[in-house]
């Protein structure tokens, strides 16, 4: 049996409450394994904003949505003195392929990513990690959830 060393873990993050906890996972899965990490953020203009707001050109609403995504994720890992952290932050119109493509880049050993555990309709429409783990050719460790009151550090 040959083990397979992991070196290189991406972790993939959303704007949602439960980053910090996917974060925390990740860090923690990296101490474990001395293995460099990336934390990853794909961001979109909600589909809810007209279609000139996703473009590069004249509207800032993309650059403000990158910056604001950018310091919340060094936030995140500027706490983490124990663990080698880098930050990406893309503009992206398809979360889950971007990620794939950013974890490729990175020669990821493993993705960690969060699961917001929707109901089956939304698992038959695709979420994000489930397109993340269903076309992945990594392995993929998925975070399901943190119970209420738990507080998710990245730091220890």
């Amino acid at each position: 049996m040959v083990i397979r060393v992991i070196q290189r873990i991406f972790v993939a993050l959303d704007d949602s409450p439960r980053a910090a906890g996917v974060a925390a996972r990740g860090m923690e899965f990296a101490r474990a394994t001395g293995a460099a990490v990336r934390v990853y953020h794909a961001v979109s203009v909600p589909p809810e904003f007209p279609p000139a707001a996703a473009t590069h050109g004249g509207d800032p609403l993309p650059a403000y949505l990158h910056r604001i995504a950018t310091e919340r994720l060094h936030a995140l890992v500027d706490e983490v003195r124990d663990v080698p952290c880098e930050v990406l932050v893309e503009q992206s119109s398809s979360a889950w392929r971007s990620i794939l493509d950013a974890a490729s880049h990175f020669d990821a050993d493993v993705i960690v990513i969060g699961s917001h555990g929707y109901d089956m309709l939304e698992r038959v429409l695709g979420t994000t990690a489930a397109k993340v783990v269903d076309l992945s050719t990594r392995d993929v460790f998925v975070v399901r959830r943190f119970d209420v009151g738990e507080q998710a550090s990245t730091s220890q």
